[in-house]
């Protein structure tokens, strides 16, 4: 075999000889050495100007297992590139990539907002129409508050200014008003116990209640809402520990792979089992 032939095998796979063993350099080591500088690709480096393409990427190095992807097949990927069949017919490619970039640039100025689009963006997008029917509700409800509830009620404290001047109420209802009696002690016993129970001493609005009576509803409305508010907290805020806990272990799993600078997966396992283990 020529010295030329010998050198060419050994730049492709360096052998080395130690107490009887081969050890192979790493594909790593190849792209490092035999790097070289090519043209790239202008529809490539045109799409990672996109908003959306920078969020997916900065995310997917960000997640432990395609991070470990990334860094297995990336060397790989590089090599390949850098190969001299892919150089050789890198100049068919020319064309192609033009022709791409070109149709970018007019999808461009048809869809202007593909230049700044965003996952939050996105988000925002897909909630108009819940925003929509919100609006729609609250100027529902403002209206019927305006225009039938208001006045009707206005029109019963009318009526109750004309009954007292024969039957004095307190400016209470007529009938609902002779209860208070009985409910006064239940609604004091509902505000001691609940208030307790709830950490709140203005779980009940002082205004929406004319009567005992009525008191007794809007407490048992107020005390069903805030417990159930209280039980739908406790719910959540267990999976979102749980979310919390993964969360930190990927990222400090990541800092410390990228620290070592060792994605090998015997690294990984070992790392991951200490992460856990701290946390």
């Amino acid at each position: 075999m020529s010295s030329n032939k010998v050198n060419a095998v050994s730049d492709i796979v360096d052998v080395k000889f130690s107490n009887g063993e081969n050890f192979v350099s790493t594909i790593n080591d190849k792209v490092a050495k035999h790097k070289k500088d090519i043209k790239h690709l202008k529809t490539i480096d045109h799409i990672q100007k996109y908003p959306l393409v920078q969020q997916t990427e900065t995310a997917l190095n960000n997640i432990l297992v395609s991070r470990i992807v990334i860094e297995k097949t990336l060397p790989v990927a590089e090599y390949i590139i850098h190969s001299r069949p892919v150089e050789f017919f890198s100049p068919a490619l020319i064309v192609p990539d033009t022709i791409a970039n070109t149709s970018l640039n007019v999808t461009e100025k048809i869809v202007p907002s593909i230049k700044t689009k965003t996952y939050q963006r996105l988000g925002e997008e897909a909630m108009i129409p819940c925003v929509f029917v919100r609006k729609v509700n609250d100027s529902t409800i403002q209206f019927i508050d305006n225009k039938i509830t208001d006045p009707n009620h206005q029109a019963i404290k009318r009526w109750r200014v004309y009954y007292n001047q024969y039957v004095n109420t307190n400016n209470k209802p007529l009938i609902r008003g002779t209860f208070d009696p009985l409910f006064s002690k239940l609604n004091k016993h509902l505000e001691k116990s609940w208030t307790k129970a709830l950490e709140n001493d203005n779980f009940i609005n002082k205004n929406s209640y004319c009567c005992e009576f009525d008191k007794s509803i809007v407490l048992t409305i107020n005390i069903i809402a805030q417990k159930t508010k209280d039980v739908n907290n406790k719910i959540l805020s267990y999976p979102k520990n749980e979310i919390n806990y993964v969360k930190k272990v990927n990222n400090t799993t990541i800092q410390k792979l990228e620290e070592e600078n060792n994605f090998s997966l015997g690294n990984v396992f070992k790392v991951l089992k200490e992460t856990v283990k701290t946390k």
